[in-house]
């Protein structure tokens, strides 16, 4: 494989994105209301994000079934330790599936810098608007960072913060 390591990077973030939508169709299904719709339109934002993330995989290697099932074992243990930590209350749980959405988001951001620094030398990544991908990251850390900042609020300032 030509991009041995680049394909690794990719595949890395995944991963990451398999983690991310378990989180999202989680969290869209147990909302109601506003609440609902504002996950379900991040995943379906996170969905693109991921299919343009296979096609630039498919250019420069092939995808790890084992990288997405560890996003997708590492969302399941999450929830779990959710269940313990949280059992009767939707505060915290709420509060950490945000944070971890908007950790998961920077990092998406930081993947589509790195690969608009270095995509003019690589002929398999040239005619990706990287630039445009890192502002759809920018505006869903945006719309994540609202509601992250109230849910703390909620979470663990017993406060009764709106979004």
């Amino acid at each position: 494989m030509a991009y041995d390591a680049l394909a690794t990077y990719l595949n890395d973030h995944l991963g990451g994105a398999a983690a991310a939508l378990q989180l999202l169709e989680h969290m869209s299904a147990r909302e109601t209301g506003e609440n609902r719709s504002f996950y379900a339109g991040l995943l379906q934002d996170v969905t693109a994000d991921r299919e343009t993330l296979e096609d630039l995989i498919h250019r420069v290697g092939t995808p790890s079934t084992i990288r997405e099932v560890g996003g997708w074992l590492a969302e399941k243990a999450h929830r779990l330790k959710m269940l313990w930590d949280d059992p009767a209350s939707d505060q915290i749980h709420e509060f950490e599936a945000l944070e971890l959405l908007h950790i998961g988001i920077f990092g998406k951001r930081s993947l589509w810098r790195a690969l608009n620094r270095v995509c003019a030398g690589i002929p398999a990544l040239q005619n990706v608007d990287f630039k445009r991908l890192e502002q759809r990251a920018d505006e869903q850390l945006a719309r994540v960072e609202v509601r992250r900042l109230a849910s703390a609020e909620r979470a663990l300032a017993g406060g009764a913060a709106t979004v």
